[in-house]
Order: C-alpha cells, then structure tokens, then sequence
C-alpha cells in the first residue's frame, strides 16, 4: 500500500523574525512550540477571483468567459492550547519584552513606559508526516501577527490559550520535485524541538483581586483590595484589530513574482475584554456581597455622595500559580500597573455588564463583563530570557 497522511502525525513550531516578514532559507529555524492542542486551522491562500462575462457575436451563454486573480489572503487560527509555559502569550500583546534576573527568570511587557505600538512578527512550520516517518509536506508562513487571541480557565479545568486569528504575510512550501522551483519554493531546515515538561496551570491554584471601592457609609468610599473567593471562570479576550495592506508592486524572482497577498499588516487599536462569573456567598470576610453590583452602578466613582464625580475603574489581578513551584507563575494586571487612577492612560477598568439575576442555581451566579484600557502581564520562570521569541531583549 502507498504511504498514508494521518491526522496524528504532523508538527507546527514557530519561531521569531528577525525581520518582518523575512524569505525563509535552509537556516531559517522555529523551535518554539506553542503548547498541547489537537486540531489548527492553518493559514492557506484563500484567492479573490473575479469572474466575467464577455459579449460575444457567437451564441449568448450565461457561464463566465473568464476568471482574473485577486488578493490572497493567509489567515489561520489554533484553538484552546493548553499552556505549559507562558511564552506564547507574548505574542498577542507586544513588541518587546524586560527580562531581568538569574534562575528563577523574571519577563514582563509590556515595558515600563506602558502601551505598545507594535506586534512581534513570527514564522510557522508544519509538517505532515506519512505512515512510514518521512516527511510529505512542509509548508512555511512568514510575517505572522496575532489578531484575536483568548484567555481561559475554567472550573475544574486548564489555563488554555486560543490564537483565534493569525493573519501572515506569505506562505512557502518544501519541495521535492527538482522540476517544480517556483519562487515560492524552500528548503527549510528539520525543527530540532525542545518539549515542556511542566505541569499545566490548573484551576485550583489560580486566584482573582480585585481593587473594588468600597461603600461604607452614605458620604465614605474607598478604593480596597479584596480576594474574590468563588470566582468559577476567567476569560480574557485581546483584539489588535489588525488590516492587511495591499500596494503596487512587483516582486519575485527578478522582478517576475506573482504576490497577491499583503505587503505588510498594520496594527490597529488595542481592545481588551475580561469576563468572569461569581458565585455570591458568605465565605469572605472582605468582599461584599453587594460590592460588583454597586460597583457597576458607581463605574468606580470613588466618592459616595455623588454619581458625578470622576471615573477611576477598578483594578485586577489574575494570577496562575504552580504550587509545587511558587517561583513559577503568570500575572496579569489590570491597569499595567495595578494602580486605577483618574485621567488619561490612568484608568482601570469599567465593568459594563454584571446582572444579578433569579436562578434555578443553588447559588446565585454574577457573569462580569469588563472593559480595560491596558493589561500588563509579569511572569516568573525557569527560562532564560535569551531563549524567548521575542525580537527585541532589553
């Protein structure tokens, strides 16, 4: 029998660009992985055609006369990977990392002047492997950045990270037939990976604060730190709100390229979404059980006596521990510096969603919607900063 392609034997690693962009060569590597996850939607060519019909003297039909080429697109997505390090969230939110310190290592983004302006751009490599081990197809995506991404856990569950939407510059492929060279053709490189064998981040060892205010009286208010005690899920969504540019110009091989797909990708305004559901109980001596739904009537007014006064937000800190290993753990902060104040690039976040509703639960359950203007995630491991994708180290 002909050898097989089997839905079990592939690979997909990924790798920084030192350029955006860059024409992969034999040397070209992407030895990160991203996790554990089974299934991806990889970022083929979809084409614009356009049809069109043609008057002619001979007999009339209503079938196209022909069909011309349009743009490319290369947009893929890999959902509900499980983390097993944070290296792949940094894709989704900025263009450079701090790394600071010996064993265990600190990273940090973004940096300490706030927002960013730009992605970090990335490779892809796949391969499909047949029933006998050798490779059949390889493919190669250049210029990625990540559009939409999503993080997640839930009870019972894993911290999970879904890249809902990759958009990529270009895409390659390995040849084997000496007869068939096309400008798009490559030779990549075998990927040597290195697998995590870390635990996953688990539910039982994640834990919310909040910096909520706090009414105490009718004309006293305070901005207070609490632990959310029955917090059941966490989800954060990310949108970069990506555009594909397209120009005129001519590449390929001596000036004879035939790209339809997009010269570069531009970031757009960043989005940042959270939203968490709360079991309301007596199990805290701090939070209150009214404190989420004055706080959506308030929107983190920090004076009690008026609804007028300016709006602070509230703060958040979602942290993903390991507990056989305190020195390994994820942050993330709501502002980037955890630090909700009036005024611009000072706010924290708003909650614009939080109904307190009649169930049939045994519990009264909160689903919390919240708005933030910045994230700002700190992570502490055991791997070197040297080792991260990211293109530029400070």
């Amino acid at each position: 029998m002909s050898p097989k392609y089997r839905g079990e034997k592939w690979s997909i690693s990924y790798g920084a660009e030192s350029s955006y962009g860059a024409v992969p060569t034999g040397t070209t590597t992407a030895t990160h992985i991203f996790g554990v996850f089974e299934d991806a939607t990889l970022p083929d060519p979809e084409y614009d055609h356009t049809p069109y019909w043609m008057f002619k003297t001979t007999a009339p039909d209503r079938e196209a006369y022909i069909m011309y080429r349009g743009k490319a697109r290369y947009s893929g997505s890999i959902p509900n990977i499980v983390l097993l390090d944070a290296k792949p969230i940094y894709l989704a939110f900025a263009d450079a990392i701090t790394h600071a310190g010996a064993d265990p290592y600190s990273h940090s983004f973004p940096g300490a002047a706030g927002g960013t302006t730009a992605l970090p751009s990335f490779r892809i490599i796949t391969s499909y492997y047949d029933d006998t081990g050798a490779v059949g197809l390889k493919r190669f995506w250049s210029g990625g950045k990540v559009n939409r991404a999503t993080l997640s856990i839930e009870e019972g569950g894993m911290l999970t990270m879904s890249l809902d939407e990759i958009l990529f510059r270009d895409v390659y492929f390995k040849n084997d037939d000496t007869l068939l060279t096309p400008f798009y053709d490559t030779d990549v490189a075998a990927q040597a990976l290195t697998y995590p064998t870390r635990e996953p981040f688990y539910f039982s060892e994640c834990e919310v604060n909040m910096k909520l205010v706090q009414y105490i009286n009718a004309t006293t208010a305070t901005l207070t730190e609490v632990t959310i005690p029955s917090v059941r899920s966490f989800r954060l969504e990310v949108n970069n709100n990506l555009t594909p540019k397209y120009y005129l110009r001519q590449e390929g091989a001596s000036g004879a390229g035939d790209v339809h797909g997009p010269y570069e990708i531009i970031e757009g305004r960043q989005e940042f979404r959270i939203s968490l559901r709360v079991d309301l109980s007596d199990f805290s001596t701090e939070f209150n059980k009214d404190d989420l739904f004055l706080n959506l009537l308030r929107q983190g007014r920090e004076t009690a006596s008026s609804a007028y006064t300016a709006v602070k937000g509230i703060g958040m800190r979602i942290a993903f521990l390991r507990a056989n290993d305190p020195s390994d753990r994820i942050y993330l902060y709501l502002p980037s510096n955890y630090v909700p104040a009036v005024g611009g690039e000072a706010q924290g976040g708003l909650i614009i969603r939080a109904p307190h509703n009649i169930v049939t639960e045994d519990l009264v359950s909160v689903p919390v919607e919240i708005i933030g203007r910045n994230i700002g995630v700190s992570i502490q491991d055991h791997i070197n900063g040297t080792t991260y994708p990211d293109q530029t180290k400070t």
